[in-house]
């Protein structure tokens, strides 16, 4: 939470400004225990020690010695062990300065500050410096900061300018990595302060300065964008988009204007078969191309299978840390492509946690699979394609009917397995070298 408060501060004021005008002070703090001597030479008189948190005065320094004050007497310290207080305003000498949780290079990194943040240091250690923010502390290397402000950009350099299409990125730094703080639609305006690239560095109307790519503004507005559909819409436009799909051979339903699960895997695998993004949300990108005489039909089946085969290429998905055990839900009716066929049919999945247990859907999709085996049921691996909503997923399975199956009128006395990357089998929860090796073979089909 504290990191998501801080990156907040530099994201949307443009500095982690923790204090201003601040005047320096001669006090210090000791960081580690140390020894005091009566000279500036450890082969002087030892006085005694001060522990960690000892509060004290600095009074000079030199050759690595720290002349201080404590309690009334004087004495002479390493300067190494000290962290002076000095409540002093700087500034990052370059984009991309680290804070860190710690004094320490290996420590984890907090955020990230562009040339000329401010940040205000309350004291210094062995060439780091500490910062305050809500009572936590973060660090900074000195050599990362200047005493000089940066020079106040000219208000003559300022322009304003428009959002070009909806869902315009805004950044939180100078790079796509960086955390995106909101979208904006079309012709919302801005105020550029600074280009760098292909970046500008905007204001809005409530002074708050973010980040946005060049091409996603323009001194003028912009021609409004077709609006667009997505699940739970109704009416003549979801009507009319239903009626281009099915005449490209992606929808199967009823022309009925209600825009449901049918209409949007409809949605999701034409975008995927014109490389658009694959949302199942009928954006305005992807009714351009859909109403365009280039839109692509969608593949039809071959004589042996039940569905289209797959097209394009296929994701490698862990079954433990990725999303596919979600996407690839029990119940979720998925396209199965023979990798080395080219036959296709339907699956569900109707159970398994250490792989998916699926089901042939129908009498003819068991067919279409039986075809694929060459005829005959099988334990061997076979490199295949899941398609599901459109995308296309790396896989293995084996083709023997076992244990139960609930679908009674699909010629299949059972269930049958299908792999993914490191699931493992039920029975001896290993993970299948075969089946893995059918994975990388599906992971680098090209269809």
């Amino acid at each position: 939470m504290r990191e998501k408060r801080l990156r907040r501060c530099i994201a949307m004021l443009g500095a982690l400004i923790l204090c201003m005008g601040c005047a320096r002070a001669e006090s210090a703090i000791v960081v580690e225990r140390v020894a005091v001597y009566a000279q500036a030479s450890t082969s002087s008189k030892k006085l005694g020690t001060a522990a960690s948190g000892t509060k004290l005065t600095l009074v000079a320094e030199k050759g690595g010695w720290a002349k201080v004050e404590l309690n009334g007497n004087e004495g002479y310290m390493k300067s190494s062990v000290l962290a002076k207080q000095v409540n002093m305003t700087a500034y990052a000498s370059k984009d991309g300065v680290k804070v860190y949780a710690s004094a320490s290079t290996a420590s984890k990194v907090v955020a990230k500050l562009d040339a000329g943040c401010a940040v205000c240091v309350d004291s210094i250690y062995d060439g780091w410096c500490r910062v305050i923010k809500n009572g936590e502390a973060y660090f900074l290397r000195k050599a990362d900061l200047t005493p000089d402000a940066p020079e106040a950009q000219p208000e003559s350099e300022t322009y304003k300018a428009y959002v070009q299409q909806n869902n315009a990125k805004v950044y939180a730094s100078w790079n796509t990595n960086s955390k995106v703080l909101c979208l904006l639609s079309q012709n919302t305006q801005v105020t550029v302060v600074d280009v760098r690239d292909s970046w500008c560095k905007v204001r809005n109307d409530r002074g708050e300065i973010a980040f946005m790519l060049k091409t996603d503004l323009a001194a003028t507005r912009a021609e409004e964008q077709q609006a667009g559909l997505r699940y739970g819409d109704k009416g003549d436009d979801v009507k009319r988009l239903q009626t281009r799909l099915k005449e490209l051979g992606y929808f199967s339903g009823n022309i009925g204007g209600n825009y449901l699960d049918l209409t949007a895997a409809a949605v999701r695998a034409f975008q995927s078969a014109a490389n658009l993004d694959v949302t199942g949300e009928a954006n305005s990108a992807t009714l351009q191309v859909l109403a365009s005489d280039s839109a692509p039909e969608a593949p039809k089946p071959t004589g042996d299978s039940t569905v289209a085969a797959a097209t394009g290429s296929a994701k490698e998905m862990d079954w433990w840390t990725s999303d596919i055990r979600s996407i690839f839900a029990i119940n979720t009716v998925a396209t199965i492509t023979d990798v080395e066929t080219g036959i296709s049919w339907q699956e569900v999945r109707k159970g398994g946690t250490n792989h998916a247990d699926v089901q042939p859907r129908t009498a003819a999709d068991t067919a279409a699979m039986k075809k694929a085996y060459g005829g005959t049921w099988s334990w061997d691996r076979r490199a295949i394609i899941v398609t599901i909503d459109g995308v296309n997923y790396a896989a293995s399975m084996n083709g023997m009917p076992h244990g139960s199956g609930s679908i009674s009128d699909n010629n299949f006395d059972g269930h049958h397995c299908i792999h993914f990357t490191n699931s493992r089998t039920h029975g001896s929860n290993a993970v299948c070298k075969l089946h893995q090796a059918a994975i990388q073979k599906a992971a680098a089909w090209k269809g």
